[in-house]
């Protein structure tokens, strides 16, 4: 494997977490040896961290299986801003842990992890840092509601519970830590911006929220405030709109029907939309950029899909769709102002197939895109190639696939440029 453009963050095949640097040198973070307390082993003295830190890339692939078995496993690997942390969730085994929930995070040179919270019975969904790297929101499910809440780095053992509902959908506004969240409930639910140092919401945002997952936050220079897009039943239809939390000021950008998927550009200049006619489960269709200045909305393409992303530099998207025939994941370059190429088919693993399912909460938190936009990660099985799951690094000039590591899901990090 050559040297990469960004470190990548894998969960492998036995659900350990694993960095990749920019040189390729693999750093497991989460493999105590036996005998050792989970927090010691993730502690080596200085004396042997370059032994245990540091896997030959002319042998074969790194498994799991060939380092000392493990009484916890780790899922969901999300960067913090500055690239030096990594938040996960651990699912605890045996007699001390029982089968609970925490929220840990992870040094990436292996030197230290801290157990933030106990989910106490919750099952994990998402994790997301705040820009600034001292807060993090985390989706949890208690039984049939979601649970919003919030954990410091810095005060381990502390959780703010913000909101409950289902569904629930939520974005970090920039500056001071506040969460704008979508929260379903029988009455059809409201879109409410949370303060974690309240643990309360501080504002309610106009019209009754429409059908579509994750709001999109992004500064407006212009009014030097937040603004807030999301779906929404305003006077007599249902629309996109920007809310400005604080104002009932609002823009409404262009009537829709059906579950509307939303996802900003890389500049935050511009919305991605695509819509699902029929609903959940169903493809979306249209996808099409709006431009926040103008409003203008400009078509790109009609073909259906199960996910979009943005490349970095806004020129276009990387999009997946299922070919149902023969029950497979097929990725495509689509430019803003050209044909669709076609890059890969595979098999997803089944965390990659969450992350596609849930795209627009994911995408801007879990990138799959490189920062310099080079490469596209993905998790599963390419036909021909393997019947393992592996983490294969997809070239977007070409639709070239190389295998990065045996792995159930990865992602990039900072580049550190």
């Amino acid at each position: 494997m050559n040297a990469l453009t960004a470190p990548i963050a894998l969960v492998d095949d036995e659900r350990q977490i694993v960095v990749v640097g920019r040189d390729g040198r693999f750093v497991p973070l989460t493999r105590p040896e036996v005998g050792r307390g989970l927090w010691d082993a993730l502690t080596p003295s200085a004396s042997d961290t370059s032994e245990w830190a540091t896997v030959d890339r002319t042998q074969p692939l790194p498994r799991a299986g060939d380092a000392a078995e493990n009484t916890s496993t780790w899922s969901w690997p999300t960067w913090s801003p500055d690239g030096r942390q990594i938040a996960c969730f651990r699912f605890g085994k045996g007699e001390d842990a029982g089968h609970s929930t925490f929220v840990d995070v992870l040094d990436i040179d292996g030197l230290r992890a801290s157990e933030l919270t106990d989910l106490k019975g919750r099952l994990p969904v998402y994790l997301q840092w705040h820009e600034q790297g001292r807060d993090i929101a985390l989706l949890s499910q208690r039984e049939e509601r979601l649970v919003l809440s919030a954990v410091r780095p810095a005060e381990p053992g502390v959780e703010a519970i913000l909101a409950d509902g289902s569904p629930l959908f939520f974005s970090w506004l920039s500056g001071r830590p506040r969460v704008a969240a979508f929260v379903g409930n029988a009455s059809g639910g409201h879109l409410g911006i949370y303060d974690p140092r309240t643990h309360a919401a501080t504002l309610v945002l106009p019209g009754q929220p429409g059908n579509f997952c994750t709001p999109v936050t992004l500064r407006d220079p212009t009014i030097d405030a937040d603004r807030v897009l999301y779906v929404a039943f305003h006077e007599g239809r249902t629309v996109i709109l920007a809310g400005t939390p604080g104002s009932a000021e609002t823009r409404v950008y262009e009537p829709v029907e059906g579950l509307v998927a939303l996802v900003p550009s890389p500049d935050r200049q511009r919305l991605a939309r695509s819509i699902a006619p029929a609903g959940d489960g169903t493809p979306y269709r249209g996808l099409a950029v709006i431009d926040l200045t103008s409003g203008t909305v400009t078509p790109v393409s009609d073909r259906p899909c199960l996910a979009f992303l943005w490349v970095p530099d806004g020129s276009g998207f990387v999009t997946a769709h299922v070919d149902t025939d023969r029950n497979l994941l097929v990725w495509s370059k689509v430019p803003l102002n050209g044909e669709p190429e076609l890059l890969i088919e595979m098999y997803p693993s089944r965390d990659l197939g969450f992350f596609l399912r849930f795209f627009e909460q994911y995408a801007d938190s879990h990138p799959l895109i490189d920062p310099t936009g080079q490469f596209l990660l993905l998790s599963g099985v390419i036909p021909g190639r393997d019947e393992r799951s592996r983490i294969w690094q997809v070239r977007l000039s070409d639709g070239r696939a190389e295998a990065v590591a045996d792995g159930l899901f990865g992602v990039y990090g900072p580049s550190g440029d």
